[in-house]
């Protein structure tokens, strides 16, 4: 998805018009240390999703098809998939429709095509999408070589448009299962060559702000840490906006801190070391991940307290309290406590994995167990409202990642935990093929 430009230097010195420190070292090159200038990251931390074409498609120029106006593959794909009631929930890539002719648009209308020519069976209009598609791509890559071809904000909205073929691979271009890991790892960087005060632009930080649970996913599946865990990240775009924070956004700062305990943890668990020093590590790992789950369990009290975090629970069968339903005041509710229960099984994973002997008191770890367990219960409950009011297939990940997070726990637990996460799986509108993007990321590390 995100291209790697030719020059390995860094951001800064391109961006002066200087070659780079002979030595390229890091994480500060010679130019940089010598003018005191903060060294941007490298072009070569760019990832690259490589698309050759079919010659079939390549001999098809993305002309318009027939009278058909390009205004009509648009609306097609708003109806279609993005049509919804909560403003919250509205995709930023409609953003791109008030620029016609720009790169963003030149992606959006290459995304609407393939999708209107696949649900009409019409193989004329989906070859003309995907050779628009190709050259969109090409154009994102020279871009990202190229700072000055194309705004800042025109990038990150072609890029997140471009994205969503890698997610939506059931219905449109998919070249691989974890090309949208590699895509918000793209977005990523670029947000980290602008820095938050770019968000002082209104667009910039509508595209900021919906692309944070991307990167914060992307940061887990590639067991890295994220730039947004860093407090200017978490503070300086809203100030910069004069906005404050909703639920959602305040879930997520509490999001960004989990890829770098992942990442420890999956350190020590792949090291040699079984010193004391290791011993000590594990410790503090296991310290800072109980203090991260505090942080969740206040967050949650706040949303309980709060009128979207009302929620009626309703039962198909007394007798079987597993077969329970959950309605919420709103989609974006439901979102939210999914990420809050999914987010709080890995923690708690963590702290049951890294803590040592006589660290936790009697009873915490079957206690610690049985709240994961108990979340991964209330995934499943609140699927079912999720795939009704969602009226969309957009926020797939919003389902899919929190569900395999339960199915670590009740794939293991009763009969009846099991049926209940098999049937719920067997639920989601957004196919097999949806399920293996995040069982082939997010399988590696368990």
């Amino acid at each position: 998805m995100v291209g790697r430009p030719r020059s390995k230097g860094c951001s800064t010195c391109r961006a002066r018009h200087l070659k780079c420190g002979s030595d390229e070292r890091r994480p500060v090159c010679s130019r940089c240390a010598k003018d005191k200038f903060d060294c941007g990251p490298r072009s070569d931390d760019l990832q690259v999703i490589h698309y050759s074409p079919p010659k079939s498609l390549a001999r098809n120029s993305p002309k318009s098809a027939g009278a058909t106006d390009d205004h009509v593959f648009i609306t097609h794909l708003n109806h279609k998939l993005f049509t919804g009631d909560d403003t919250r929930v509205r995709w930023v890539g409609f953003n791109a429709m008030a620029r016609p002719h720009t790169l963003p648009w030149k992606c959006l209308l290459a995304l609407s095509k393939s999708f209107y020519g696949r649900v009409q069976q019409n193989s004329d209009i989906t070859r003309h999408g995907i050779a628009l598609y190709g050259q969109c791509l090409r154009d994102v890559n020279k871009g990202l070589s190229d700072v000055k071809k194309h705004s800042a904000t025109d990038m990150l909205l072609s890029i997140m448009i471009m994205g969503f073929y890698e997610a939506r691979c059931d219905m449109l271009l998919c070249t691989s299962h974890d090309a949208w890991i590699r895509h918000g790892q793209g977005i990523s960087t670029v947000f980290q060559l602008h820095g938050p005060g770019t968000c002082r632009d209104k667009n910039m930080f509508e595209l900021f702000r919906s692309s944070r649970f991307l990167i914060v996913l992307s940061s887990l599946a590639s067991r890295r840490p994220t730039f947004l865990s860093e407090q200017t990240w978490k503070t300086v775009p809203w100030q910069q906006q004069n906005l404050a924070k909703d639920s959602m956004d305040n879930l997520l700062d509490i999001m960004s801190e989990v890829p770098a305990l992942r990442s420890t943890l999956f350190t020590l668990q792949n090291g040699i070391d079984t010193g004391d020093a290791n011993a000590a590590t594990y410790y503090a790992l296991a310290e800072e991940a109980t203090a991260v789950l505090a942080r969740f369990q206040e967050w949650r009290k706040t949303w309980n307290a709060s009128s979207e975090g009302c929620i009626v629970r309703i039962y198909a069968d007394e007798e079987q309290p597993e077969n329970e339903y959950l309605h919420f005041a709103s989609l974006y509710a439901a979102n939210c406590c999914s990420l809050y229960d999914a987010s709080l099984i890995l923690v708690i994973e963590t702290i049951l994995l890294s803590a040592q002997p006589g660290q936790l008191y009697p009873g915490v770890a079957a206690t610690l167990y049985e709240r994961g367990r108990q979340a991964a219960m209330e995934i499943c409950a609140s699927l079912d409202f999720q795939l009704q009011h969602s009226h969309t297939r957009l926020g797939q990940l919003f389902v899919i990642w929190p569900l395999r997070e339960a199915g670590k726990i009740l794939g293991k637990g009763s009969p009846a935990e099991q049926l209940l996460f098999e049937r719920q799986k067997q639920k989601l509108a957004t196919g097999q093929d949806s399920w293996e993007i995040s069982k082939s990321a997010f399988g590696k590390y368990g």
